[in-house]
């Protein structure tokens, strides 16, 4: 399959999730090309690392499901818990959804036990304009 038949693919999958669409943003933000390239950059990577953990191999449909229920989901239960996006409201609910993530594979490289409310205030600690959101942060990341 290729790459733009991959991004077809997931563009109808979300479309069965819209709570991940209005969650990032509404349609509008999500069904750009450029995001839908990158979400769908997400689940290959997904499917890719399940792939290399069991003995067959898994669809596109399955490794989106697999990332709704195993990445998506907890990524932004924790993103709401943080408030997170209250301290970046200059930023779309994508923007700061790709900025967690990336925080949690970086952070993963030297833990792989940590979880997603580490790399939210561990953003918050780096990028926030509020001193206080930026302690509070900090706070919460030594008692992790």
């Amino acid at each position: 399959m290729s790459n733009e038949d991959n991004v077809e693919v997931i563009s109808k999958l979300l479309k069965l999730y819209p709570d991940v669409v209005a969650n990032l943003g509404g349609e509008s933000v999500v069904n750009t090309d450029d995001i839908l390239k990158r979400i769908t950059d997400y689940i290959e990577k997904h499917k890719w690392l399940i792939n290399e953990k069991i003995p067959f191999t898994i669809t596109l449909d399955q490794a989106f499901y697999s990332w709704y229920e195993n990445v998506f989901f907890p990524q932004w239960h924790e993103m709401e818990r943080t408030n997170i996006l209250q301290k970046f409201r200059d930023k779309t609910p994508y923007d700061v959804y790709k900025m967690v993530s990336s925080e949690y594979f970086f952070l993963m490289e030297a833990d792989r036990g940590v979880h997603y409310d580490k790399a939210c205030y561990a953003v918050i600690a780096r990028e926030s304009k509020s001193i206080i959101a930026k302690f509070s942060a900090k706070m919460h990341l030594l008692s992790l």
